[in-house]
């Protein structure tokens, strides 16, 4: 049984039980035309009932879920409850009508939950990109802190050595850490900002200050120089220092007070600076709400443009839908009636299908699907129409507001333009010739003073060639003096050294023969006593590693007696204990060092043994349940033994240990012996160091001559220093002489060389100043010619704009038709092709099945080139488009959806295949 498709509308809160139209599921009749009641069915035939379900109130006409705008908005709009008819199939009764509007209830919750996902995972994409943008605003905060705090501390380190002040300003403020100044509120921060920039502003005031004060130095000095030339009458004729002197205060002046106005201008500057980064971000600020308001309006207008289209095309089906059910009423009762006339008692007719059509289709119902069809491409037509038109006004209002733009820019080169008329006339200008004129007046006094200068100039020179001369005779005289001190001294010297030679080599060949001397008496004495101690040294280390041998080897045995002791205690408790003969009874059980022994003894015993051997078998086969406690005996026996025989060594090792410790005695008598020999020895030597002090005595004495001939001549040897000290301050002053003469003939050459420069500069200023007078003339003359084809060039280019705005205007016009006739046509076209189609599948084909094909061949085409199948999806508002359509919407930066207007971004679409 078919079912129609149920009319949806968007989500909404809650689904209720009650029925639209008559309230409650009634039995009697309703007029056939009401919509939203009931159909009538024929008699002997199941109720088909067409219900409408009761939907819960909706927050606002643009929300798609229970979610609310804007809590900001001025006023909320005014709730309304809507209505959603659904047309349900046939039915058997009450219950069956509730299962299914529990399912539609189902069904609309389930699309409800998916809208509140989709916003839960925007909402997250926001938090997110909001957290991102905090995080990098706080990086930012971060550097620009951290510059700020560099900026001081440089601005502070700079100032250390020139501020007096600064002691006291170290402890005003304390800078916060950058967590504190995060936590702060906006007012505290640019309380605390402001505290920084003040400070900055102080100490660079402090600096200003002392450069101030420096500069004031200076200009103390310099009239104190003044002062000091003015009293001493014998510097009376040197002018020249006392008007360098003026010409240094005047610049002193005029560099305070071009400090002064720096400091203020410069204060001026940055109060201006930072009003105007108030004023960016704030209008920044601005710029950024606007925007975001600009969006919002063209969000709002979107979703109203959708909602009044959905409206328009809820209301059209809704009438066309009410007119085919009473077509279809009315055919199907009179089919009816005429079919059931013959045969009232026949069996009851076929169901219908969902629409109220036969099963075989009439030709009523076919011609309704036709009609629909008709309406959708008409609607689909004139909404492409509709699309085209709003692009042509996108297109023509981003054309206009590139005109606009360009105009305006136009408009400001065309302000800022200065005309000869202005110039002439402004300040600039005039000062500037002014500033030229006193320009000549200062160079007619500086050559001048430049003429004072040379004279000047000769007057030092004769001066100073004559102090030359007088210091020339006076150093000659001097060094002819040292050169007779040097001599006298050199032959004392010489005289003194031959005696220091021949007194060093005496001492000498005294003290290598007494260390020889000292060397063999010594050696005769202790090598005798030192090869009887090697020797007797020798002796003890053999003897003590031959106890050392002994000892290791006792331990040794001891450990493989026990070990001995272990195995046969082992082998004693898992063998078994037999009486032997009374030839065997004197017999003790050999020890494996006794076996060892027996092995060497004659074939005779070896015969004995295994004779034994046998005997010892059969008794353990005759007693081979002999008691536990006869064995314990034996082992017992046989313990003894050993513990006897291992006591008896241990009794011999401690003898040999008591005979070793009366020789280690003895040993340490002997080296007591050799002891004494030794103090002996060391008696002996204490009689020879007596004798090598004496002889050391002697060789002090020596030493204190040979001192106080050293002292002689470090006096001597000093008073040669000074003269060549002397000498020296001498050459020097002689070289500052000549460096004192040099700079004067420097600085004479250098002011003769500016003379002759300014006077070849004034020279060139002149011939410049007459050849742009010249050039002024020439180019007054060309400004003439040039503005009368300035006229003309204009008047010919306003009639060109003119007549490229009407080709301008009559291209667009041209555009425009063609763009209506290429629609008309492609309308056309596709009448045609509607027309061709309807005849090819009218009659023998089922319409409906090739409008359903129709449709889903629409669902499965990209809605933007309605050509290529729909490849890719767009990850934020989940819409199909082919992937060429969304490259080049990409590729051109149009990246915002076709049919949403959200945008996307080059990870916001992937493929997808059905």
């Amino acid at each position: 049984m078919a079912i129609n498709r149920l009319k949806v509308g968007r989500p909404t809160k809650k689904v209720g039980r009650r029925l639209v139209g008559p309230q409650k599921v009634s039995r009697r009749l309703v007029a056939p035309g009401e919509v939203g009641q009931r159909l009538v069915a024929p008699r002997k035939q199941k109720k088909r009932v067409f219900c409408g379900l009761k939907m819960g109130k909706r927050l606002n006409d643009g929300s798609d879920g229970d979610e609310s705008q804007d809590s900001n908005d001025a006023g909320l709009k005014r709730r309304k409850i809507t209505f959603e008819s659904v047309r349900l199939p046939a039915v058997s009764g009450v219950n069956d009508i509730n299962n299914r509007s529990i399912n539609y209830k189902a069904a609309k919750l389930a699309q409800q939950v998916k809208y509140k996902n989709m916003k839960i995972a925007e909402l997250e994409r926001e938090n997110e990109r909001l957290k991102r943008r905090q995080e990098t605003d706080e990086e930012n905060f971060y550097k620009i802190h951290r510059i700020g705090l560099d900026m001081e501390s440089q601005v502070y380190n700079a100032m250390r050595s020139e501020i007096d002040s600064l002691v006291k300003l170290e402890g005003e403020d304390e800078n916060l850490g950058t967590m504190d100044l995060l936590q702060l509120d906006s007012e505290q921060l640019e309380k605390q900002f402001g505290k920084q920039g003040e400070r900055i502003i102080k100490f660079l005031q402090l600096l200003t200050q002392s450069r101030q004060k420096r500069v004031e130095r200076q200009k103390t000095f310099s009239k104190k120089l003044i002062a000091f030339i003015e009293n001493d009458p014998s510097t009376s004729a040197e002018t020249a220092t006392s008007e360098l002197a003026t010409f240094n205060q005047q610049i002193s002046e005029e560099n305070v007070k071009l400090i002064a106005e720096n400091t203020r201008l410069q204060h001026e500057n940055t109060q201006n600076r930072s009003k105007l980064r108030q004023k960016q971000d704030e209008c920044e600020i601005l710029q950024n709400k606007q925007e975001e308001i600009l969006r919002e309006l063209e969000d709002a207008k979107y979703e109203t443009d959708k909602m009044m289209r959905t409206a328009n095309k809820y209301e059209t089906r809704l009438c066309s839908l009410a007119v085919e059910l009473k077509t279809a009423t009315e055919n199907m009762a009179s089919g009816k009636a005429a079919g059931n006339s013959p045969s009232s008692s026949g069996p009851p007719a076929k169901k219908m299908n969902g629409g109220g059509t036969h099963s075989n289709g009439s030709p009523g119902t076919v011609i309704d699907t036709v009609e629909v069809e008709t309406i959708r491409v008409e609607r689909d037509e004139q909404a492409e129409l509709a699309n085209r038109r709003l692009q042509e006004i996108v297109d023509l209002n981003t054309r206009i507001q590139k005109l606009s733009s360009e105009i305006v820019k136009l408009k400001a080169i065309n302000e800022s333009a200065i005309s000869s008329e202005r110039i002439y006339n402004s300040e600039e200008y005039k000062n500037l010739k002014a500033y030229y004129s006193l320009c000549v007046m200062e160079l007619e006094k500086k050559s001048k003073t430049l003429i004072d200068v040379i004279e000047e100039r000769d007057r030092m020179r004769m001066v100073v060639q004559n102090r030359l001369a007088a210091d020339r005779e006076n150093q000659e005289k001097a060094q002819l003096k040292t050169m007779e001190v040097n001599e006298k001294t050199s032959k004392e010297y010489q005289s003194l050294k031959h005696d220091y030679d021949i007194l060093r080599t005496e001492f000498e060949q005294t003290i290598v023969q007494n260390n020889h001397s000292l060397a063999d008496a010594k050696q005769q004495d202790i090598r005798p006593i030192m090869s009887s101690l090697k020797t007797q040294n020798h002796v003890l280390k053999q003897e003590v590693a031959k106890y050392k041998k002994k000892w290791r080897d006792s331990v040794n045995n001891y450990s493989k007696t026990q070990r001995e002791y272990d195995l046969l205690k082992k082998k004693m408790d898992n063998s078994l204990v037999l009486a032997l003969d009374e030839f065997n009874k004197d017999d003790t059980l050999q020890s494996p060092e006794q076996s060892n022994e027996d092995a060497e003894c004659s074939r005779n015993e070896l015969i004995r043994l295994r004779s034994e051997n046998e005997v010892m078998r059969k008794e353990m086969r005759a007693h081979g349940n002999a008691d536990r406690a006869e064995k314990q005996r034996f082992f017992e026996k046989e313990f003894q033994s050993n513990m006897s025989q291992k006591l008896a060594e241990l009794e011999r090792l401690r003898k040999d240990n008591e005979r070793y410790d009366s020789v280690e005695k003895v040993l340490s008598e002997e080296l007591e012996s050799i002891g004494q020999a030794l103090e002996e020895l060391q008696e002996q030597n204490g009689l020879l160091i007596s004798e090598k002090r004496a002889k050391e005595d002697q060789v002090l004495k020596l030493m204190n001559e040979r001192i106080l001939e050293r002292s002689k001549n470090q006096k001597l040897h000093d008073e040669n220093k000074t003269l060549i000290k002397m000498r020296s301050a001498e050459e020097a002053t002689n070289t500052l002489l000549n460096y004192e003469l040099k700079t004067l003939r420097s600085e004479i050459e250098a002011h003769t060389k500016n003379w002759e420069f300014k006077t070849m500069e004034n020279s060139k200023m002149t011939i410049a100043l007459e050849n742009n007078r010249k050039k002024l003339q020439d180019l007054g003359n060309s400004r003439d010619d040039l503005q009368i084809r300035y006229e003309k060039h204009e008047s010919q280019l306003k009639h060109i704009q003119e007549l490229l705005s009407q080709k301008a205007s009559q291209l667009e016009a041209i555009s425009h038709k063609k763009n209506r006739l290429e629609e008309e046509s492609n309308l056309l076209r596709k009448k045609y092709e509607r027309i061709q189609k309807s005849e090819k599948y009218g009659g023998s084909t089922d319409a409906v099945l090739v409008e359903e094909n129709r449709q889903l061949k629409e669902i499965l085409t990209c809605p933007s080139c309605k050509t290529k199948p729909k490849d890719c999806i767009m990850i934020k508002c989940h819409h199909f488009f082919c992937e060429s359509c969304i490259k080049t919407r990409y590729d051109t930066r149009q990246r915002k959806c076709p049919k949403c207007n959200s945008g996307f971004g080059a990870n916001d679409f992937h493929r997808v295949f059905f």
